[in-house]
């Protein structure tokens, strides 16, 4: 027995080499762990008996801290989100259980729930600073027209959990919800429900006071058409344009839009940059050359690209202003008063 545990650290040996044996393997792990433990100044060894098992000992010399950096560490560590809910709305079980714990960890109190109905159950015995995750896997059909709603209401924060490339068949996040990528990270589920504290009574658009003004519309009237590839956030583009009393068009993509347009004039395009068939730039191009000489719609782009190069470049591809997703009702209140105000300086010179 001495002989074969002798064998057991060497790389690509198995003690029991019969082709019958219970456990496969390489025979690289512990001779792996044995080069970790040397690298680190240790050493291990092994008792075994046969018939009862073994026993492995590592030993190896490490610094301790003092006990006053311990408690500056422990002084460093972020404040617990005591008082926040975050709710997590999962099907996959294992999942599921792992987000309750993250969230336990950070000082919340946390429910979960494997459908969009369960979920919505647990929203409306919720309180304030409550965080809502919703699983892109979940069916499209349940659970889009529920992130409008907390998007909208100011109820709870909708967070869509997601892998990298989004899980999603449109590839784009519907306005006012946030992501959270898989695996989640404790420090990233932390940072995401403390920017969520307070700010629950806020909606994915901002409505300061005054700026919900239905008249607004009868001051400044104007035929809009919204070119949007995603469902969920052509239902909130036309709620918040209702706000300001208007009933807009919608088409899905570019194409659609040049279609709407030759059909029938319009004064604004709320125009998405990302669209499938044919994107918000090429249409702008396009209606550049078909409109030419003659009266033509006002561009506002819309995009979550908010960097200063990034508006630079859509006003330089003929979009005549632009709005950053999630976008504001008061800034879309804002772009459309700078509509009338050059349709105004146009039509005095």
């Amino acid at each position: 027995m001495l002989r074969k545990q002798a064998t057991l650290f060497a790389p690509f040996t198995q003690v029991d080499s019969a082709s019958t044996r219970r456990f496969d393997g390489t025979g690289l792990g512990l001779a792996i762990t044995k080069q970790l433990v040397e690298v680190m100044g240790g050493e291990i060894t092994v008792r075994s008996e046969v018939g009862e098992g073994s026993v492995f000992r590592c030993t190896m010399q490490v610094d301790l801290p003092d006990a006053e950096a311990a408690e500056g560490d422990l002084r460093s560590r972020p404040p617990l989100l005591t008082g926040s809910l975050v709710i997590v709305v999962v099907r996959n079980e294992i999942l599921r259980e792992s987000l309750m714990r993250q969230a336990l960890d950070c000082g919340c109190d946390a429910r979960a729930a494997d459908s969009v109905a369960a979920g919505r159950e647990l929203v409306e015995s919720a309180a304030s600073d409550t965080t809502v995750i919703i699983d892109a896997a979940l069916p499209r059909n349940d659970a889009d027209p529920w992130l409008v709603e907390l998007a909208a209401s100011g109820v709870a924060v909708p967070v869509l959990l997601t892998g990298l490339t989004l899980d999603r068949a449109s590839g784009t996040i519907p306005v006012g919800v946030k992501r959270l990528l898989k695996p989640v990270k404790s420090a990233a589920l932390r940072e995401l429900v403390h920017s969520n504290k307070g700010s629950m009574t806020m909606s994915a658009v901002e409505v300061p006071a005054g700026a919900g003004d239905p008249t607004f519309a009868q001051k400044h009237p104007l035929r809009i058409l919204i070119a949007e590839d995603n469902v969920v956030n052509q239902m909130v583009a036309m709620g918040v344009l209702e706000q300001l009393g208007y009933r807009s068009d919608m088409v899905a993509n570019g194409r659609e839009a040049l279609d709407a347009l030759r059909r029938q004039p319009y004064d604004i395009v709320l125009m998405d940059v990302q669209m499938p068939e044919l994107d918000g730039l090429a249409a702008t191009r396009i209606i550049h050359e078909e409109w030419k000489g003659k009266p033509r719609p006002w561009i506002i782009a819309m995009t979550a690209n908010a960097r200063p190069s990034d508006r630079d470049e859509y006003l330089a591809g003929g979009m005549d202003d632009y709005l950053s997703k999630p976008w504001r009702l008061s800034e879309l209140r804002a772009a459309l008063l700078r509509h009338a105000r050059s349709s105004a300086d146009h039509r005095a010179s």
